[in-house]
Parts: structure tokens; C-alpha cells; sequence
């Protein structure tokens, strides 16, 4: 039984200390990517799937489209990171699809989120 709180583990959790993302440099097919700075997953959900206590996921910039879902903790010692790379190549910007949130942090503790521009995605319109 997976204690409350946590994850089951991922099927290719990254190795080291910080998980990639990239959409400018995300390898084709997607399946490819492994968190490493050279094969970068395409989305935030995908490294954040299967970081683990005591990394960050660094995010590059870009516009990103998605519902990110952090269920897995970390510790105070070793906190779930997940950080905007903003600079002079760009900022990331995360939009939750069809006006939703962008994160959702529900029964987890010790994770961080840093550094991003959050936006509301326009709801769609009713005819």
C-alpha cells in the first residue's frame, strides 16, 4: 500500500539531481526524452511525474498548456522543486487548459514552485 500522500514510483524516474524541460529542445518522438539536459521532457507534468525528494525541475522558457498535478511529497530536507529558467532567452509562462489552475499541490508537502508567470486560459465561449 503507497502511503498517503505519495506517489507509486515512476516507470524511468530521472537520475540526478535536476529534471529537464524543454519545448524548443523536447526530442522527437517525445518518448525519447529522459530529463537530461540533452533529451529534455516536452512537458512540466512529465518530469514533475517522475521527480522525486531532493530535486528540481528546471523549466526553459516557453508558453506551456497544461494542468500540472504534483502528488508526490517531498521532505524538509530534500523538497520537490519545480523553477521557472527565466532570462534573457525568455520566461515560462504555465496556462491551465480551459481556464483551470495551473498546479494542483493537494495533500503534498515540501514542494516548491518557483519563478513562474501564471495565466488564466480563456474559458471557452458558449453559444
Amino acid at each position: 500500500m503507497t502511503p498517503a500522500g505519495a506517489a507509486p514510483a515512476a516507470a524511468q524516474a530521472a537520475s540526478g539531481s535536476e529534471v529537464y524541460v524543454s519545448k524548443t529542445y523536447c526530442p522527437f518522438p517525445a518518448s525519447n526524452a529522459d530529463g537530461s539536459v540533452d533529451r529534455p521532457y516536452c512537458t512540466v507534468s512529465a518530469a514533475v511525474a517522475v521527480a522525486q525528494p531532493g530535486q528540481t525541475v528546471l523549466v526553459q522558457a516557453g508558453s506551456y498548456v497544461e494542468k500540472v498535478v504534483v502528488n508526490r511529497s517531498g521532505t524538509s530536507d530534500a523538497p520537490i522543486t519545480i523553477r521557472a529558467v527565466n532570462g534573457p532567452n525568455g520566461f515560462v509562462t504555465l496556462s491551465g487548459p480551459s481556464g483551470g489552475n495551473a498546479f494542483s499541490l493537494v495533500g503534498v508537502h515540501d514542494v516548491r514552485v518557483e519563478g513562474f508567470s501564471l495565466r488564466s486560459s480563456a474559458l471557452p465561449s458558449r453559444s
